[in-house]
């Protein structure tokens, strides 16, 4: 099996309330294969894994209503910690990199986001 095979069994959901930013991550994911799932909203997010588990989560820090870190806590609150998936937060906030240790994310990339760094973080947490 090819990487981009391997990739297209790979669902990223991509948590960005900028449609704009989130259709040119969306389109980038698909691009290198990976089946692209998207949410404007942390609440959106958790109504979508609650019907399927991404294998990696690509989530914005400052999202209105349920914001990034608070998805983060309730996404591992409800999900047995042998079956948590990679968290990839970005934030283009000045205390990003201090929400990113308080939420336990994988990684973090800071805003404006750098799409081949992006796409290079899922693919090694994929």
């Amino acid at each position: 099996m090819t990487p981009d095979e391997k990739r297209s069994e790979k669902r990223v959901l991509v948590v960005e309330d900028d449609e704009d930013v989130r259709k040119m991550i969306a389109l980038a994911l698909s691009d290198e294969g990976f089946e692209v799932l998207t949410a404007h909203d942390g609440h959106h997010a958790l109504r979508i894994v609650a019907s399927g588990r991404p294998d990696v989560i690509v989530l914005d820090f400052g999202l209105p209503h349920l914001d990034g870190p608070t998805f983060a806590e309730q996404w591992r609150t409800r999900v047995p910690p042998d079956q948590q998936v990679p968290i990839v937060g970005m934030s283009g906030l000045p205390n990003g990199p201090e929400l990113a240790r308080q939420s336990r994310v994988n990684e973090f990339l800071p805003k404006p986001i750098d799409l081949d760094a992006l796409v290079e973080a899922v693919v090694r947490h994929a």
